[in-house]
């Protein structure tokens, strides 16, 4: 279930933050996603968010990592996202259906910002 980050991502002009860090999600056959953990970096600016997502529709295709926990929800202001490249690193949790075996996928690229 290899994946990655679409590029690029958009900044929320209103907030500084990246919403929400997306991609695609290949399959492997008899496992099914359980968990997307997202770290967004930008070293030209100091900013950095961490979202998730833990909830998918079978059969999906893409993920969206749109539930944050870093910064809380409640306090999505004053982020430092610029356009221009940041670091994108995410573990990917997979769980063989009908058992306990989890899988982890990670992964670490260059992604393009943008408004």
């Amino acid at each position: 279930m290899p994946a990655n980050f679409d590029s690029p991502l958009t900044i929320n002009g209103g907030t500084g933050f990246v919403q929400w860090p997306t991609g695609p999600l290949g399959s492997v056959d008899g496992y099914k996603p359980i968990r997307v953990e997202v770290w967004l970096m930008q070293q030209s600016t100091g900013a950095i968010q961490m979202t998730y997502q833990d909830e998918f529709i079978p059969g999906v295709t893409t993920w969206k990592a749109d539930d944050p926990y870093f910064p809380p929800s409640g306090s999505l202001s004053g982020g430092l996202f610029k356009p221009g490249a940041a670091l994108g690193t995410a573990v990917l949790i997979t769980k063989k259906m009908g058992g306990t075996v989890q899988h982890v996928y990670w992964w670490t690229e260059e992604v393009d910002l943008k408004y």
